[in-house]
This record gives structure tokens, C-alpha cells and sequence, in this order.
């Protein structure tokens, strides 16, 4: 992060800070104060000239409106001052999306650079939030076979050979509605680590 950003130039520094609470443990009126008494401790560190915040795990983009609110009480309107905020709310349409489509284009431009073969390439995700969900509806709509998706809750496989996107879509975080048992999915052990990013694991179809 900090050096893609300082390659254009943009002050996305790249840093990490967070609350130690668990978000699923909290009401929404708890999880708004606490996000406004973070931005009260460091309004004074973070601006759209100096360090921009962005959401990570735990987050939504009801969150980065209050940082703006709060922010706003101290700075002025600054719809700047963090990024991921609702559409409706200062936002950009197609961030939500913007860091699993990056993921997914750049795992299609390595297996191009591999000389593998896309269509049918057999792909594994773990962190399946909002990055990991939006890499794999990219790839599955790239003809890559989506056979395995886990995060911090739990891990599934489609034991399929015609494995889709649609086989996880109601997977934890992941974009859609229904049950993994319903789209064909089989629960697997409870995973035992999540990156804060999508990783993906790719495998050659067979015979390529």
C-alpha cells in the first residue's frame, strides 16, 4: 500500500490502526460512538492532505461516514478525509468492488504471463469478505472454476467439477442470499487463520 500509493503520489499511506473490539459484539449505536471517540483521539493525524484512512476488516461503509461526520465537526466539510463511504454519502460507485476486481485482474495477468490456460483454471480463495467475494464473481465471470473459499468463521469446497461463483454466493460475507448447502457447497473444518486480504491458490485445468 504505501508504495503503490507513493508511486502516484496520493497520500494513501499505507498505515494500519484499528479499535480492539469485536464488531458482532456491539450494538450499532456502540459501534458509532466508538468510531467517533477514534476519530476524536486522531482528527489531528489523518485529513485529505495529509493521511487518508480507508476501511479494512471489521468495517462498513456506514462507519466511514460517521469518521467523515465526526471529522467534519472539528475540520469542516471534508469528504475527503476517508474513503469508502456510501455512494449516497460522498462516495465513488464501484469501490465496494474496486480492491476484488483489482485482485482478480491481476491473478488473470499472471496466468496469462504463465502461459496457463483462464477458462476451467481451478482457483481456491481464503478471505472471502468484501475483497475475496468480488475477486471471485471476477474470476468465475473470467470462466475460472471457483472450487474453495474460506475465511475467519469457516472454509468450503464444492466437490462439483462444475464449480461457479454461484456454488459460494451465500457464503459468509459474500454478495447474494441462500445458504452454501442450498448452492451446493460443503462446509469444511473451521479455518484456522485469515489474512486481511484475498489469496488466492490457482490450479491448471486438467489436461492443459
Amino acid at each position: 500500500m504505501t508504495w503503490k500509493t507513493a508511486v502516484v503520489d496520493i497520500p494513501f499511506g499505507g498505515a494500519k490502526g484499528g479499535v480492539a473490539v469485536d464488531p458482532k459484539d456491539c450494538s450499532l449505536r456502540e459501534l458509532e460512538r466508538i468510531t467517533r471517540k477514534f476519530v476524536d483521539a486522531l482528527h489531528d493525524m489523518f485529513g485529505p492532505d495529509v493521511d487518508i484512512p480507508a476501511p479494512d476488516m471489521g468495517t462498513t461503509a456506514d462507519m466511514m461516514a460517521w469518521v467523515m461526520n465526526q471529522y467534519g465537526r472539528y475540520h469542516g466539510f471534508a469528504p475527503g478525509c476517508v474513503t469508502g463511504k456510501p455512494v449516497d454519502y460522498h462516495g465513488i460507485p464501484g469501490r465496494e468492488e474496486a480492491t476484488g476486481r483489482g485482485v482478480g485482474a491481476l491473478t488473470l495477468k499472471l496466468l496469462s504471463r504463465l502461459g496457463r490456460t483462464i477458462p476451467g483454471t481451478r482457483i481456491a480463495i481464503q478471505g472471502f469478505g468484501n475483497v475475496g467475494s468480488h475477486a471471485a464473481k471476477y474470476l468465475a465471470d473470467a470462466e475460472c472454476r471457483i472450487v474453495a473459499v474460506g475465511d475467519a468463521t469457516a472454509s468450503f469446497r464444492t466437490p462439483t467439477r462444475a464449480s461457479t461463483y454461484s456454488s459460494f454466493s451465500g457464503t459468509s460475507a459474500a454478495p447474494g442470499a441462500g445458504s452454501p448447502a442450498s448452492q451446493g457447497a460443503t462446509r469444511c473444518r473451521p479455518a484456522s487463520c485469515s489474512p486481511p486480504t484475498a489469496t488466492c491458490s490457482c490450479r491448471r485445468p486438467s489436461g492443459a
